[in-house]
């Protein structure tokens, strides 16, 4: 049957030993059996009406059956299982227990055999050990001297930062302060510039008020001296006609005469020193 064929495949494949697969394969073969004729069996079992009650009762035969075949199986399978699980686990603690008490004997017996490789090794590891230890220390007290340089470094910059900004800032008060100083005295020079500018404004206005002043008096002088002129004139002619026409004839004239030749004398010295001014 090719159900037989196919669990001998499947045995075979396993690797098990003959005997243990000749009796794997008869503690199943019923079922194999019973599986493989109802394989058939089911095929030509067909229910198309419900009348067709004595072919629906050995379908529940079959099914019954096979049922309890796949029932026994699945014992069947669990039981061999463990059985084969705890013959493992024997196996194992076994192995172990035999492993634990060689391991121990075969490794003093290989110290024993390999007694100068070992220690020429354990000197040569000791000395490895050594030279790894000094490079150790050369690199823990290399990166102790970074870290204290990189510290030195920071705090450094820092204090030059610091010193910088102090810098800046005096510069810059010192520029606040130059500035001050340099608006007070634009400030100053334009005060002084408008003073300066007021006082020649003011000697300006007093030039101009002077010479207008003076060109006044020169008109006031002139005026003065036309009007002097036109006076002296004047008592000049009545001087001439008085002594022409009354001499000594008037004596009353004489008073008079005299008089007007003192305010001529008096108008004269004025003007010689208006003039002189």
């Amino acid at each position: 049957m090719t159900t037989n064929t196919d669990l001998q495949k499947i045995v075979s494949e396993s690797n098990l030993p003959v005997t243990e697969s000749e009796a794997l394969l008869q503690q199943v073969q019923d079922v194999a059996d019973m599986a493989a004729e109802w394989e058939t069996k089911a095929k030509e079992l067909i229910v198309t009406d419900a009348s067709q009650t004595e072919l629906m009762e050995k379908a529940r035969i079959g099914r019954l059956a096979l049922r309890d075949k796949r029932v026994r199986l699945e014992k069947l399978r669990k039981e061999l299982k463990d059985k084969y699980f705890r013959t493992g686990q024997a196996i194992d603690k076994i192995a172990r227990y035999l492993r634990e008490l060689i391991e121990p004997i075969e490794q003093h017996l290989e110290r024993q055999e390999k007694f100068v490789e070992l220690k020429e090794k354990a000197i040569k590891d000791a000395k490895q050990k050594e030279i790894e230890r000094r490079m150790e220390e050369e690199r823990i007290a290399e990166e102790k001297q970074k870290a204290e340089e990189l510290q030195k470094a920071r705090l450094d910059n820092e204090r030059l930062r610091k010193e910088a900004e102090e810098k800046d800032r005096q510069l810059q008060a010192e520029q606040k302060r130059a500035a001050a100083e340099k608006k007070r005295l634009e400030d100053e020079a334009w005060e002084a510039q408008g003073r300066a500018e007021a006082e020649i404004e003011k000697a300006r206005k007093a030039e101009e008020a002077k010479k207008k002043a003076q060109s006044q008096l020169r008109t006031e002088k002139k005026e003065t001296v036309a009007i002097l002129t036109d006076f002296e004139r004047l008592l000049e002619f009545v001087r001439k006609v008085a002594d022409q026409h009354f001499g000594n004839e008037y004596p009353i004239l004489a008073p008079i005469v005299e008089e007007a030749k003192e305010l001529y004398k008096s108008i004269i010295y004025k003007k010689e020193r208006t003039n002189a001014s």
